[in-house]
C-alpha cells in the first residue's frame, strides 16, 4: 500500500475520537444488535463489557466552551470533564448510549452519575468503586464488585459473562495494550515517527472504537510507522506531558508547535490506561482483571504521590526527555495538593518542570503558547 494510503488511515484512526467520528463505531456496533455502555471511568475493566457481549464506549465531553447547560447542576468551579460530559448529556450527544457505569472516584464523578441518571434516565445504570490502593484487600474488594456488576450486565444484555468469554476479552484487550506500547516504544527514537497529539488521537481512538476494527488498524500501520519518514526535530528539546482526563490532541499540537517533540505521556487516556497486562493463563480471570487494574500506574486522585513520581522519573529517562509539562485541570485537588512533592523530587532529580493550569475546552490558546514558550526558553530552545 502506497505511502499517501497508510497516512490516509493513520489520520483516519488518529482521528477517531473527533466528535464528528467518535460515535460512528459504537453506531455501527448497534446495528448489529449491540448494546452500548458509556463509561466515566478509565479504571473499570472494559473486558468485562465485552465478555457479556456489548461494546464499552468511553465518554468524551463536548469540546467547545459552551456549559449553558450543564452549569444549572454544576458549579462552575468544579471538574472540567464531568461539567463538559454533563453538557454532552443534555445536549443529546450521548442519547444512543444503553447504559452506563459511573464511577464513585470523588464528589465530581458522584455528581455527574446523578444527574446524568435523573436527566437521561438510562436503561442501566450502575456504579463502582474504583481501587485506590495497591493492597491484596484492594484486590479482593475489586473482584468481588467485578462480579457482581458482570452479573448485572450479563442480564442486562442477556448474553451471561463465562469464563471463556471473559478469556477471550481479556486476550483481546491485551493484544490493544501491546500494540498501543510498540507504539510508544517508537516514541524513543531519536526521531520518533509520530507526535504526541497523534499518540493521543490513537489512544482516545482505542476507547471508543470496536477492539478488533482497532487492533486491526494498528497492527497495519505500526510496520508502516517502522519506516516513516517525518520531519527532523532532533535539535528540539523532547518532552514528557502530565494530566488527567486530557482527550483533546489540540493541546499537544498547541505545545509541539511551539518547537518541542511529545515524547511520553503520564496519562489515564494514554500510558497509564495501557501499561500493564491481564494475566492470560490464570485459572481466575476476574482475580487477574483486579490485579491489573488494582496494579496499573495510578492517578493523583490514589495519593500515592510518591510511587506516581517515580514512574514520572523513570518515564523521563527512558524517554530521554529534557523536561516536564504538567496540564492540571485548575479544579483538581488532588493535582494540586501533589504540586510541591512533585516540584521537589523534580527539583532534586534535576528535571525542568513548569505546571501550567488548564480547563477541559481548549480556551485561552495564547496563553498556554507563551507558557510553553517561556519554558522551552529555559532548556535553551529560542522559539
Amino acid at each position: 500500500m502506497s505511502d499517501e494510503k497508510m497516512e490516509s488511515r493513520l489520520s483516519a484512526l488518529v482521528k477517531g475520537n473527533n466528535p464528528e467520528n467518535r460515535k460512528k463505531h459504537a453506531l455501527e456496533a448497534k446495528k448489529k444488535g449491540k448494546k452500548i455502555i458509556g463509561l466515566q471511568c478509565t479504571y473499570f475493566p472494559v473486558e468485562v463489557i465485552y465478555a457479556a457481549g456489548m461494546h464499552p464506549w468511553r465518554v468524551t465531553g463536548t469540546w467547545d466552551a459552551d456549559l449553558s447547560r450543564s452549569i444549572v447542576y454544576r458549579p462552575s468551579d468544579s471538574c472540567q470533564y464531568c461539567s463538559h460530559a454533563l453538557e454532552a448529556v443534555l445536549r443529546g450527544d450521548v442519547k444512543f448510549l444503553d447504559g452506563v457505569i459511573g464511577s464513585s472516584w470523588d464528589e465530581d464523578r458522584r455528581g455527574l452519575f446523578e444527574a446524568w441518571c435523573y436527566e437521561s434516565k438510562p436503561a442501566l445504570s450502575l456504579k463502582f468503586t474504583p481501587p485506590r490502593n495497591k493492597t491484596e484487600v484492594c484486590e479482593r474488594y475489586f473482584a468481588e464488585e467485578i462480579s457482581e456488576i458482570a452479573a448485572a450486565l450479563g442480564d442486562f444484555s442477556g448474553q451471561k459473562m463465562t469464563k471463556e468469554s471473559l478469556s477471550q476479552a481479556i486476550k483481546d484487550c491485551n493484544l490493544t495494550r501491546r500494540l498501543v506500547l510498540q507504539l510508544y516504544e517508537l516514541r524513543k527514537r531519536p526521531i520518533p515517527p509520530v507526535s504526541g497529539a497523534e499518540v493521543l488521537g490513537i489512544t482516545t481512538a482505542a476507547m471508543v472504537m470496536d477492539k478488533d476494527e482497532f487492533n486491526t488498524e494498528l497492527q497495519a500501520l505500526l510496520p508502516y510507522l517502522e519506516h516513516r519518514q517525518v520531519k527532523d526535530k532532533s535539535g528540539q528539546p523532547r518532552i514528557l506531558i502530565t494530566s488527567d482526563m486530557l482527550d483533546n490532541p489540540q493541546f499537544l499540537e498547541i505545545i509541539e508547535n511551539e518547537g518541542c517533540q511529545i515524547v511520553m505521556d503520564d496519562l489515564d487516556t494514554g500510558s497509564r490506561y495501557f501499561h500493564k497486562l491481564v494475566d492470560e493463563y490464570t485459572a481466575d480471570p476476574i482475580a487477574a482483571l483486579a490485579r491489573r487494574y488494582v496494579w496499573r500506574p495510578a492517578d493523583p486522585s490514589a495519593y500515592n504521590w510518591e510511587e506516581q513520581i517515580q514512574q514520572i522519573i523513570e518515564w523521563v529517562k527512558d524517554y530521554r526527555a529534557d523536561g516536564v509539562i504538567e496540564l492540571y485541570e485548575e479544579f483538581s485537588p488532588p493535582r494540586q495538593w501533589r504540586a510541591p512533592l512533585l516540584l521537589r523530587e523534580m527539583a532534586r532529580q534535576n528535571i525542568p518542570l513548569v505546571r501550567i493550569g488548564r480547563g477541559y475546552d481548549v480556551g485561552n490558546v495564547g496563553q498556554l503558547s507563551t507558557r510553553v514558550g517561556a519554558f522551552l526558553e529555559t532548556l535553551g530552545v529560542v522559539v
